[in-house]
């Protein structure tokens, strides 16, 4: 009843500035009036005489033995009843209430959804924040009903939330998008990490699965679970960052979503604030391009249609000097700021920060870099900077870390 008067209210064709209230004004209080009204003065004496020769029908049964059948038929369905819900109440007592309120820190603040068709065209729902952690369950594709599941602890099933898929502990993870890549044959599973605020940390982390459902792992095989510090688990793709031509430092980059395009290019999408002192932020989105392993490596710069080399590049046009950040994987304020990093011909890195090697995989435009000790897999590619300037780029990621490097082809 009350979809349908809600359905009939959107379909009012009102003055444009009246629009923003429907949602929050008139929908709410003209609903509550109406329903609350159809009960008082509609429905609540029909109620009422029904109860009342329901009533009077047991009482009839009692006094007459040879309808004891039937009344055991009446009281038997209403004894199921009461016992069907009281079983659900206690369930729900255990495992949904703590201390007399909700138990947030297993079970999920239910918001942020995205609902996602599998590889065999199933559709899913992923959700939650923060709180109990991120949730899965499938949904009837006619209906968009939940399929609820069969309660299995082993492996963190809920009969009612459905599949744990990360987190809990009230630990900041939030803003899930699954995402599958027929290429790879893998489940991507975007999640941000951190606070939104400029301040606050605010990043993007993904984790991958070869089966909807998970297990969804991280670089090192793991995801996170409550008793561990969060921030270890998860591949980075970005957080804070300064890079040339960005006036001032991304911060908060995060709260994303992710898509492949009909001509095959993958594109993550998210907002950032900025190093300016206020909470003001904008969109961004930035192409993708999977590593040799299967990996998302996020171009440097938002995206404006650049093509990779399918085939590579020469060695005289990625050689030179990069700037070059690390995004780490920490939760904080902290700014990826770049160094100058040079790969040099002879597939050495030298610079004052740091030093290392370098080689570009033949006839492709996947590249491999050891930057003091560590191993990171990517890609090169030629696009624009924000100021409309020719770079090379490459990005490339290893231990949950991303780097980033840009070089000025005019130099």
């Amino acid at each position: 009843l009350v979809g349908y008067l809600v359905k009939w209210m959107n379909s009012w064709n009102l003055a444009k500035e009246f629009k923003p209230m429907m949602p929050i004004f008139i929908i709410p209080l003209t609903g509550v009036a109406v329903v609350s009204a159809l009960f008082i003065f509609v429905l609540g004496k029909p109620v009422t005489l029904i109860t009342d020769l329901l009533n009077s029908l047991l009482v009839e049964l009692a006094k007459n033995p040879s309808s004891a059948v039937v009344l055991g038929i009446v009281l038997g369905i209403a004894a199921g009843f009461i016992l069907y819900y009281s079983f659900e109440t206690a369930y729900k007592r255990k495992n949904y209430v703590r201390n007399n309120s909700y138990n947030f820190e297993e079970y999920p603040n239910a918001i942020d959804p995205t609902v996602f068709y599998d590889a065999d065209d199933r559709m899913w729902m992923v959700y939650g924040s923060w709180s109990g952690g991120i949730f899965l369950l499938e949904l009837d594709p006619a209906t968009g009903q939940v399929i609820h599941p069969e309660a299995d602890e082993e492996h963190n099933v809920d009969a009612y939330y459905g599949k744990r898929l990360l987190g809990g502990g009230h630990k900041s993870i939030e803003g899930p998008y699954i995402l599958y890549d027929e290429a790879t044959d893998y489940y991507y599973l975007y999640v941000s990490y951190g606070t939104l605020t400029s301040s606050g940390g605010y990043q993007v982390r993904v984790f991958r699965s070869k089966t909807v459902d998970g297990d969804y792992v991280d670089m090192n095989g793991e995801y996170p679970t409550a008793d561990v510090d969060h921030q270890l688990y998860g591949l980075k793709l970005t957080g804070n960052y300064k890079l040339p031509s960005l006036e001032r430092a991304y911060m908060a980059t995060g709260h994303n979503s992710a898509f492949i395009d009909e001509d095959g290019r993958q594109y993550l999408v998210y907002h950032t604030r900025f190093n300016n002192g206020t909470e003001n932020h904008s969109p961004r989105v930035h192409q993708m391009l999977m590593n040799e392993d299967g990996w998302p490596c996020e171009l440097p710069y938002q995206t404006q249609g650049e093509t990779v080399s399918g085939t590579g590049y020469e060695t005289d046009a990625v050689v030179g000097r990069y700037f070059v950040i690390n995004q780490g994987t920490n939760i904080s304020n902290d700014i990826a700021n770049p160094v100058i990093l040079y790969l040099n011909a002879d597939g050495t890195v030298v610079g004052r920060e740091a030093e290392g090697t370098w080689e570009a995989v033949d006839e492709t435009y996947y590249m491999h870099i050891t930057i003091d000790g560590e191993d990171y897999s990517g890609v090169f590619c030629q696009m624009k900077d924000e100021a409309g300037t020719d770079v090379m780029t490459f990005s490339a990621v290893g231990g949950n870390q991303s780097v980033w490097g840009v070089k000025y082809i005019a130099e």
